[in-house]
């Protein structure tokens, strides 16, 4: 029996063929679970990689928050890294989706070689945009903007005071509301101008709006540095094909989307009841999971529409000196 080596890169043994495994490629909802659990392993392996990226932003946040100026820039080169990191990854999961011969270290390097400036801006323009959106669903759902952009950066060691003091304020607010006069929601109604009505109602729907276009987008996400490390594509070009395929392979996204939930869940569960394991879970399996399946789901639609139209007549398609798409490996 052939034992288990942590990060073990032995190529395969001679004899085997590259289509061997390419032959049993699953792509359907059964055959995730034999994909995943044919490559757990391996997947453990990539996560660790990522939790380099993970301990390095974590740390670095939890010593420079005293320090302004030094957390954010901290923060703006985390943010340059973040793109790397998912462009890399996304480079391995694809591999193991399509059952290539993986190997961590070097193709990760191949990636980040291949992909470096686009796979920076692409990350800054991922962040900016998850940023804006989860800031626009906290104001149009009316939380006090002013009172969490007012809160100080606290330093290690104010930490357990500050707990105690929200906890304190907590109780004193519950005692409050207990004691005075609660007015009911239909009276609050009654009481509103048309103009605050409106008002209100315009927030609902703006909430909503920001909602529905952060689902779409985590949907385009999983397309975007597939793309990215698969073609070579503007970044322009990378975001409109990654909307459409939002739509076109709607029912693998929302399946994607379902399972990253689930995925994402149970961790919190689990760090609710037992938080040294809800915490150490990310670094060792969660996040290379939530990769997988998004990688998973993504990379079938991306061959039946980039990639099988291109080669489905080899001879043409070697015939052309200009080719419409690059294949990067």
């Amino acid at each position: 029996m052939k034992k288990f080596r942590l990060f073990s890169y032995n190529p395969p043994a001679k004899g085997v063929e590259k289509e061997d495994e390419r032959a049993s490629v699953q792509t359907d909802f059964p055959g995730f679970f034999i994909m995943y659990g044919r490559k757990f392993w391996n997947i453990s392996n990539v996560n660790l990689l990522m939790a380099v990226y993970i301990l390095i932003l974590s740390l670095g946040v939890w010593l420079l928050s005293p320090y302004p100026a030094a957390f954010y820039i901290y923060l703006a080169f985390c943010a340059l890294l973040f793109g790397i990191f998912n462009a890399g990854t996304t480079y391995l999961m694809r591999g193991y989706v399509r059952g290539d011969p993986v190997y961590i270290f070097s193709d990760f390097k191949y990636a980040l070689k291949h992909n470096f400036l686009q796979s920076i801006i692409l990350g800054i323009i991922d962040i900016v945009i998850v940023v804006l959106l989860v800031f626009d669903i906290f104001f149009w759902s009316g939380m006090d903007m002013n009172y969490l952009s007012s809160l100080p950066l606290a330093s290690p060691d104010e930490a357990s005071a500050i707990t105690e003091d929200v906890g304190e304020a907590q109780d004193e607010e519950i005692q409050a509301a207990v004691e005075g006069a609660v007015v009911s929601e239909s009276t609050q109604e009654a009481e509103m101008q048309p103009e605050e009505k409106e008002h209100s109602f315009a927030s609902g729907l703006f909430f909503y709006a920001c909602i529905f276009l952060l689902i779409i987008y985590s949907l385009m996400r999983c397309y975007m540095y597939l793309i990215l490390v698969t073609f070579k594509l503007s970044i322009p070009k990378i975001l409109k094909n990654s909307f459409i395929f939002a739509f076109l392979g709607i029912k693998r996204n929302i399946l994607a989307f379902l399972g990253i939930g689930l995925v994402c869940f149970i961790n919190f569960y689990i760090f609710v009841y037992v938080p040294v394991i809800g915490l150490v879970l990310p670094l060792i399996i969660t996040t290379a999971t939530c990769s997988f399946i998004g990688a998973y789901a993504a990379y079938p639609v991306i061959k039946k529409y980039m990639i099988t139209p291109y080669y489905k007549d080899e001879e043409v398609y070697d015939s052309y000196d200009e080719r419409i798409f690059t294949d990067r490996g």
